[in-house]
């Protein structure tokens, strides 16, 4: 088992008094609703020509 050690290396007044965040898990494989949406989502494009389809899992 490994238990990741956290090194703070710019000491106690680097770090905000409260830290907020979001865990998502994302599994595409398993939730197949982004692939029926009627308005799809308006991305930069950089994935644009991956070939990103149900069925596909190659990378």
């Amino acid at each position: 088992m490994h238990f990741p050690t956290w090194i703070d290396l710019k000491g106690e007044d680097a770090v905000p008094e409260t830290v907020h965040h979001v865990v998502v898990p994302v599994g595409p494989q398993n939730d197949k609703s982004w692939h029926n949406l009627k308005r799809h989502i308006l991305t930069d494009g950089v994935h644009a020509q991956d070939n990103v389809r149900p069925g596909n899992n190659t990378p």
